[in-house]
């Protein structure tokens, strides 16, 4: 596991950085006002995406759009804004400087029926029609104490005695990389989906089943863990995934058999 993703922030409490820019965020994001979080490569971009979503209690549909150059991606990103979803959606357009059609972008925008925060590194990349029609945000990067003190963070809590502060900056992101084995721990254990996983593989399942999952993860997950992995279940029926399909039985009519807590959500 990367130790960046492992000690992504979950809170606003517990971001680094410009805590003041990602609580004004979260307000235009409830009121379903595109953001563009904008700022340095590595200083929580798309960590304060997900604290947001976390806080409004939305799933996040991630997109990185420096790939998105052709009129395919864009118009297959605007029929799923467009699409009504069955778990509150919050959708997460990454790098969006790297878009070269930035108007058909915009005009994708108008027509969401869903919250968007997009991220983009530089401001004088941006077209003026999204900046225009988009809350611009700029995040400023942290202080080099508040990375210091993150890195002291992770070394005592993954019990590492020899770190070195030498290249620590105000990029996050490469500070850690920098301070911990490029980036990974050492030694890992996989989570309880990662186990569930490998189960399926030892017992040669062709794909992973879904229903199972649905009936069986209270021996997996508490709490809200259980409640939000629940949720992204749900999307994977909504979204009509070929995995999920795939596992259901099939009524007389050849039709699909949705489980019980799909079908009381909306789907049939």
């Amino acid at each position: 596991m990367k130790i960046t993703e492992k000690y992504r922030p979950k809170s606003i409490s517990a971001f680094v950085g410009d805590i003041d820019k990602v609580k004004e965020a979260e307000k235009y994001a409830k009121s379903k006002f595109p953001v563009i979080l904008c700022g340095d490569p590595g200083i929580g971009k798309t960590s304060a995406a997900y604290i947001i979503a976390k806080k409004l209690d939305y799933i996040v549909v991630e997109s990185n759009m420096s790939d998105a150059r052709i009129a395919s991606d864009l118009d297959r990103l605007g029929a799923s804004l467009r699409t009504n979803k069955l778990v509150p959606t919050l959708f997460l357009l990454d790098e969006v400087d790297g878009v070269k059609n930035q108007k058909k972008l915009c005009d994708i925008i108008k027509s969401s029926k869903h919250p968007i925060i997009l991220t983009a590194n530089d401001k004088y990349k941006l077209g003026s029609e999204l900046k225009r029609y988009c809350k611009l945000i700029e995040l400023k990067p942290p202080q080099l104490g508040e990375v210091a003190r993150l890195i002291r963070y992770i070394a005592d809590s993954e019990n590492i005695k020899d770190v070195s502060f030498d290249n620590i900056s105000r990029d996050i992101r490469a500070s850690i990389n920098a301070s911990f084995y490029n980036g990974d721990l050492e030694e890992t254990e996989p989570n309880d989906f990662e186990c569930t996983v490998d189960a399926f593989k030892e017992n040669k399942v062709s794909s992973i089943d879904p229903i199972w999952l649905v009936d069986n993860v209270h021996m997996f997950y508490h709490g809200m863990d259980v409640y939000n992995n629940l949720k992204k279940l749900r999307y994977m029926i909504e979204t009509n995934d070929p995995v999920f399909i795939r596992t259901l039985s099939k009524s007389n009519r050849g039709k699909p058999r949705y489980p019980n807590f799909a079908r009381k959500g909306g789907v049939k």
